[in-house]
């Protein structure tokens, strides 16, 4: 009778070291959310506050109880306020956006508030531990500053954009202490920047048939320098006020320069560069997307053109 042959030794269970390496593995690489041990007593409470909200009595109370540090002057509370000379400048609806996250960002400050007062009485295990929930509170309070001032950027001059920038600090306001000075830094960078910046030459004329004109700004320039007198009396600024043109209107934009010489208040170069229109509610078109388009009979014309010349007089 033939013998079959013989089988290699099977072990019955697999290898405990294997296993244990494949389940570090399931464990690292798992899509699972991760989770800390359950909260028995907190959990209704965190699970009912995230689903409803709590009264405005009953808030304004609990956050009563908690406020800033005496040597925290820069945890701002219950908010960070827009500087006066940059909340001019905004318009309505972002005023009334940065006035519900400052309402917002009072609750997050209230309670940073608490975790600090806590944290300094703490030993043991928590004393590790809430300094980090304190760290993580204060980056988001930062980063929640960071996009308040994101908001507010597009009111702004362009020029001045950057401040909205991190690198301008923040103290009790939003833009910091030291806003008139931050302001004319910008101003004396931009007014260095055009200096170095190319601009298309339109005082030359070169092509066939066509001579060099010469540079009209350079010729007026030495032109008043020739002309201007070392002493001048009553008499020729009595005759120079008399010969200046007639006063017309709608020309401050072409005098932007004159004004960046005088002053460096954000509030009023942007007066004197352009009008904020402030409305209610965006104004909405009736005629597809485009401006409604009206005309006027002959009289009613003569009429709008009447005004206008009162208006320009």
């Amino acid at each position: 009778m033939r013998k079959l042959p013989s089988l290699p030794n099977i072990p019955d269970q697999e290898d405990p070291t294997d296993t244990g390496s494949f389940h570090n593995l399931a464990v690292e690489f798992s899509v699972v959310e991760k989770t800390s041990p359950a909260l028995p007593g907190l959990a209704e409470i965190v699970n009912s506050l995230l689903r409803d909200r709590l009264t405005k009595e009953k808030l304004s109370e609990v956050q009563s109880q908690y406020i800033r540090p005496e040597n925290c002057p820069n945890l701002a509370a219950p908010n960070y306020k827009v500087n006066k000379q940059i909340w001019q400048q905004m318009r309505k609806e972002t005023r009334n956006t940065d006035s519900a996250l400052q309402k917002t960002q009072g609750l997050l400050i209230s309670g940073l508030c608490a975790v600090l007062e806590v944290c300094n009485v703490s030993d043991g295990d928590k004393k590790s531990k809430l300094p980090h929930a304190a760290v993580l509170l204060l980056t988001a309070n930062r980063e929640f500053n960071m996009k308040r001032r994101d908001l507010i950027r597009p009111d702004l001059n362009k020029q001045y954009g950057a401040l909205c920038n991190p690198s301008t600090a923040i103290s009790t306001y939003l833009f910091g202490d030291q806003l008139n000075k931050e302001v004319e830094k910008l101003t004396k960078s931009n007014k260095l920047s055009n200096k170095f910046t190319t601009k298309p030459r339109s005082d030359y004329r070169v092509g066939r048939g066509h001579e060099r004109s010469p540079n009209k700004h350079q010729d007026i320039s030495q032109q008043r320098k020739l002309e201007s007198p070392t002493e001048v009396n009553n008499d020729a600024i009595a005759t120079l006020i008399a010969n200046q043109p007639p006063f017309k209107a709608g020309g401050l934009k072409d005098c932007v320069h004159a004004w960046t010489e005088i002053t460096s208040d954000p509030f009023i170069l942007d007066a004197v560069t352009h009008c904020h229109l402030e409305f209610d509610s965006l104004p909405e078109s009736y005629v597809s997307n485009t401006r409604p388009y009206f005309t006027f009979n002959e009289t009613e014309q003569t009429v709008v053109d009447g005004e206008i010349e009162k208006f320009l007089q």
